[in-house]
């Protein structure tokens, strides 16, 4: 009788050690997982980062290139108004020019002819 009852305790305890080693199993299996899934949430951070990273460098340069554009328009245009200025003004020296020439001639023409 000791001895079968000395076997069911053994027997109990052996159950019990394997119930407890499968829940450790279990535990750690879960441990695993989540250590998994917060290495891969990470590499997905850093990822996310580094687009946006790209991204606001891309935005920083189109806008640089924007503003580039827009001081060469800016400048072109200057420049036009510039060279048009230049020519109205050449212009409206040459019709002065050329009135007071026949002015001149028109008086010379009046005189000669008195």
């Amino acid at each position: 009788p000791k001895l079968k009852e000395r076997q069911m305790q053994t027997q109990v305890e052996v159950e019990e050690a394997l119930k407890r080693e499968r829940e450790r199993e279990h535990l750690q299996q879960h441990a695993n997982e989540m250590q998994r899934k917060k290495l891969m949430m990470e590499q997905e951070a850093r990822s996310l980062l580094r687009l946006q990273e790209k991204r606001d460098e891309g935005l920083k340069l189109r806008q640089q290139a924007e503003e580039m554009h827009a001081r060469a328009v800016a400048a072109e245009k200057a420049e036009l108004e510039r060279k048009r200025n230049t020519r109205v003004k050449e212009l409206t020296s040459h019709n002065e020019t050329t009135q007071l020439e026949r002015r001149e001639k028109l008086r010379m023409g009046f005189r000669q002819s008195t």
